[in-house]
């Protein structure tokens, strides 16, 4: 495999493992690489652990400034997102959150009331919590503040017709004709992966 690519995947691993909470394990790795290079005296070694080294502290900062700005949100007790697939009470989504000062993070939210469009803009209040898992709105109650725009709308409007085309066909039609998945039981989209 040519340096660079070891390099860049050394990198990723780095950053992935700070993001995953397994900092520990990616010391460890960084490590591992640096006596294996000081015992070989090969500069690739060298390179592979800064590499790594590189990547577990842009991963830690990347965690910290999701941690500081998904509790700016938890202070303010609100925040604004885009619907990336519509909402209705009992609907478990991820969504980009955004705080008040404009930082940006995912967050999963359990919808308890309000509706959305797909491709809408909105406000989300709730309880944040934040795991290991990351952050969760739990109880997140939402409302519309612009409407869907472009393409989502266009495909909002493509799902009601396919809806109505197609019947109880309908869940297939739609993953099919416009990629959009939500209805179709685990179990069918597992027997279709299978099937190739």
């Amino acid at each position: 495999m040519p340096s660079v690519a070891v390099v860049v995947l050394c990198y990723a691993a780095g950053a992935l493992a700070a993001l995953q909470a397994a900092l520990r394990a990616g010391v460890v790795a960084c490590a591992l690489l640096g006596v294996l290079a000081a015992a070989r005296r090969e500069l690739r070694f060298a390179a592979a652990s800064a590499a790594l080294a590189a990547g577990l502290l842009a991963g830690t900062a990347a965690a910290r400034a999701d941690r500081a700005c998904a509790m700016s949100v938890v202070r303010a007790g609100a925040a604004r997102f885009d619907a990336a697939v519509p909402m209705r009470p009992g609907d478990f989504a991820v969504a980009r959150l955004t705080g008040a000062d404009g930082c940006t993070f995912d967050a999963a939210m359990s919808v308890r009331s309000g509706e959305i469009a797909a491709g809408s803009t909105g406000v989300v209040a709730g309880r944040l919590t934040l795991s290991q898992r990351g952050p969760a709105m739990v109880d997140a109650h939402i409302r519309s503040t612009a409407p869907p725009r472009g393409l989502a709308r266009l495909r909002e409007r493509l799902g009601r017709i396919i809806d109505d085309a197609f019947g109880t066909d309908a869940p297939v039609a739609r993953a099919l004709l416009i990629a959009d998945m939500r209805a179709i039981p685990p179990a069918t989209r597992d027997r279709f992966a299978r099937a190739g």
